[in-house]
């Protein structure tokens, strides 16, 4: 339920990242005309956060679908092997998604804070820490969901013991006892 909550958060609330900024010159420029200007800025400027939405978006479903599976593998088959590899498998590939989209954004939210345009268009850095600050909790909790799928299925690997009535053959690569300690010199 939290990764469902926390990928929604996070892609509706960079989705929903857009501020504008009013300017007015007053004809300082080479035309001498004042001239009123909007400029705003949304999520749609950079495909790295159109794609951060997107993998944000698919987390949510992923979660959504994992949650209505899990309570059917309860109902129906709850020691079934192979749905604990399939969600391993899948587990591992939202988290390399959430990451990678996370990481990206990461990189052009850096860049737009070392560029100082957070000082201008602050709601839009404030929405764009909150998501940022979600998507991280998202990969948290795929790398614990990660790792709970793997333990379980660690758990039902049969453990067998090797033991040996007979003593063990000796190595070739080592010497026979009666053989040390008598060494020739040519």
């Amino acid at each position: 339920m939290l990764l469902i909550a926390a990928s929604t958060v996070s892609a509706v609330t960079m989705a929903a990242s857009n501020d504008t900024e009013d300017w007015y010159d007053l004809g300082t420029g080479w035309t001498g005309y004042s001239s009123y200007v909007s400029d705003s800025v949304k999520f749609t400027d950079s495909p790295s956060f159109i794609n951060f939405v997107a993998a944000l978006s698919v987390a949510g479903f992923y979660g959504i679908i994992t949650k209505l599976s899990t309570c059917l593998l309860i109902c129906l088959a709850p020691s079934s092997s192979i749905m604990l590899i399939i969600f391993a498998f899948f587990d591992a590939l939202i988290l390399g998604i959430v990451a990678s989209a996370t990481g990206t954004a990461g990189s052009v939210a850096y860049s737009i804070f070392v560029g100082d345009l957070c000082s201008t268009y602050i709601r839009f850095c404030r929405h764009l820490g909150v998501a940022l600050g979600f998507a991280l909790f998202a990969s948290l909790l795929l790398v614990i969901l990660l790792w709970t799928s793997l333990i379980s299925l660690y758990k039902r690997i049969p453990k067998q013991t090797f033991e040996t009535s007979q003593p063990l053959a000796q190595s070739p690569l080592q010497t026979p006892p009666q053989a040390q300690g008598t060494e020739t010199y040519a």
